[in-house]
């Protein structure tokens, strides 16, 4: 009986395994889904990467070339913190979101070790252990009965998630169209000319046309326009960083979200 025990209880574990490994995945910015056992890697210098193990091969992807990662269950997004792509664990989604991410100046081995707030314009905040109150009443001045409350110490740093489920409510009564507003209704047709005409100059542009990096978010701000989907702040922020500089193609860039 022992014995059968034993097997019944290997067998259990060799089959969660798999399922968790096969459970795992990655959207990469092109679309495409990546698959197999996936690990998070850190460099000081560069930031996260992914090492998939799949049909006895090893890849390793940057995290830039990432849009989202689901491991053991957790959502992973991309963002680029403190001047490194790194991946950040939701917590708690929203308009504003928590994540766990990696301080620069923590242990590589240890990461998912700081806690960030990141609102969907690309804002973003770590969470202070000093000056809480100001700091973090500050960032969420937007709703200023909130933003009043936290620097009354009515909510304290424990209050966090409160706090962000408050402003998550508060945000939709701020911009939403109030009674005798005159709201244009828009009709969304998808234009890329001018993104295509961003995407030939960067090619045709020497000190860019190797820029992987740009190359792929290109792509994929050029994918979600065709689609009518949201442009995530951060998308627009990495564009930007990447093009300091060449005035002629940030004007060009603004003109797009703009028509967004």
């Amino acid at each position: 009986m022992k014995k059968i025990s034993c097997l019944a209880a290997g067998l259990f574990i060799c089959l969660s395994s798999a399922y968790s490994q096969n459970d795992d995945f990655a959207i990469a910015i092109k679309g495409d889904t990546i698959r197999g056992k996936i690990s998070i890697i850190d460099s000081p210098q560069y930031g996260h990467s992914l090492i998939v193990k799949a049909n006895k091969k090893k890849q390793t992807y940057p995290a830039y070339k990432i849009a989202q990662l689901t491991k053991k269950g957790e959502i992973y997004h991309v963002n680029k913190i403190e001047g490194r792509y790194q991946f950040v664990k939701l917590v708690h989604q929203g308009y504003l979101s928590l994540y766990r991410y990696s301080p620069s100046d923590q242990n590589s081995s240890q990461l998912f070790q700081g806690s960030i707030l990141i609102r969907k314009d690309g804002e973003m905040m770590p969470v202070p252990n000093l000056g809480f109150k100001k700091v973090v009443s500050t960032f969420l001045s937007d709703c200023e009965t909130l933003s009043e409350k936290i620097m009354n110490g009515d909510y304290p740093k424990k209050d966090l998630i409160k706090i962000i489920d408050e402003f998550n409510m508060c945000i939709p009564q701020i911009y939403s169209p109030k009674p005798g507003d005159i709201v244009e209704e828009i009709v969304y047709t998808p234009n890329t000319a001018k993104i295509d005409e961003l995407i030939e100059k960067v090619e045709s542009d020497s000190s860019l046309s190797g820029n992987d990096e740009l190359q792929d978010m290109l792509s994929d701000l050029k994918s979600r326009l065709k689609s009518g989907k949201e442009i995530p702040g951060y998308l627009s922020k990495i564009v930007k960083s990447n093009l300091e500089g060449k005035n002629d193609l940030l004007i060009l860039l603004d003109e797009i979200l703009a028509e967004e």
